[in-house]
């Protein structure tokens, strides 16, 4: 089971943060007591997740060749992600020199 939902806003120094993982847990645990052996192997982590000042992401090349960017989604990374990948499919297609 996978158990997220917080966001940090300000500088991003990444270090994991044991009292807002207990936090999650706790709240998992309240809500779906049945939904997962919470006493099994816990991988707990922490990861940044760019988000933009007006919340569109950065979708498309770069001054490097062959570097294509789909960032900034911020808290919802794993969603629109997906949603925006074959928009940079396209542009990055569109870009590739002939073989």
């Amino acid at each position: 089971m996978r158990v997220a939902g917080l966001a940090d806003i300000g500088p991003a120094n990444g270090k994991f943060r044991e009292d807002r993982f207990r936090t999650l847990l706790t709240t998992a645990m309240g809500i779906s007591p049945k939904a997962g052996h919470y006493g099994g192997e816990v991988n707990a982590w922490t990861g940044l997740r760019p988000v933009t000042p007006d919340s569109k992401p950065i979708v498309g090349g770069t001054r490097i060749k062959g570097l294509f960017l789909n960032c900034g989604h911020g808290s919802l990374g794993w969603t629109l992600s997906m949603a925006t990948a074959p928009n940079l499919l396209t542009r990055s297609i569109s870009r590739l020199p002939p073989i």
